[in-house]
């Protein structure tokens, strides 16, 4: 694989402490689950999902950072807007839960992204890329495990290749680990963070995989 990227600007945003989180009453007509999370032998059908701006899919325990403030605390398995993937196999509908302090409007993102998410053990999330856009496209959050020195994040591609790394190469994108579509591997960054990222995807339904899986 072999893309040519070119490096947007970072973006700024404004974090005003930690926000409650609500769902939005709003259902999407138009819903697909990442095809990530489809044939995908991390993910089990009774895994419970919640859907966060951006279109994240996140399953478990995760905390939305920014700057180390916390933002949001999820837990997909005791929230009760929460689905399980086979009831979204079977057509079921999954609201976006409202976070006010976050203005993504995305499914991706043209700058490095700004906000973290920290992956509980067994935690995990999936999303799509965007194919109306061209350029750069990074995930809308970077990750993190809630156990760095122990734990690692997998990254899975689907349908399109994609690059990721952490944060040390998020300036100088093209020395990112190449992951092909189908496959999948484990991230150790230096810095912790790490993040995916590709360029101009062409294939509707791309989509990326993170977990922290290390004992799953």
């Amino acid at each position: 694989m072999k893309k040519f990227i070119a490096l947007g600007s970072v973006l700024a945003l404004t974090v005003i402490g930690t926000v409650s989180v609500k769902a939005d009453t709003k259902k999407e007509v138009n819903q697909e689950i990442p095809s990530s999370l489809l044939d995908n032998d991390k993910v089990r059908d009774t895994d419970t999902f919640i859907k966060i701006p951006g279109g994240v899919y996140i399953h478990g325990k995760a905390t939305i950072t920014k700057n180390d403030k916390v933002i949001a605390n999820l837990d997909s398995d005791n929230d009760p807007n929460a689905k399980t993937l086979k009831s979204l196999k079977m057509g079921e509908t999954l609201g976006t839960l409202e976070i006010p302090i976050i203005s993504i409007k995305r499914y991706d993102s043209p700058t490095p992204p700004v906000y973290v998410i920290k992956l509980g053990q067994d935690a995990e999330a999936a999303g799509v890329w965007d194919v109306n856009y061209g350029g750069i496209h990074y995930t809308p959050y970077a990750y993190e495990t809630t156990n760095p020195p122990v734990d690692l994040l997998y990254w899975i591609s689907k349908r399109d290749s994609m690059y990721i790394g952490g944060s040390e190469v998020w300036n100088n994108p093209t020395q990112g680990t190449i992951v092909n579509p189908g496959e999948g591997t484990y991230l150790n960054p230096p810095y912790n963070s790490s993040a995916a990222w590709t360029y101009a995807p062409f294939v509707a339904g791309a989509s990326w995989y993170v977990g922290n899986i290390w004992a799953k």
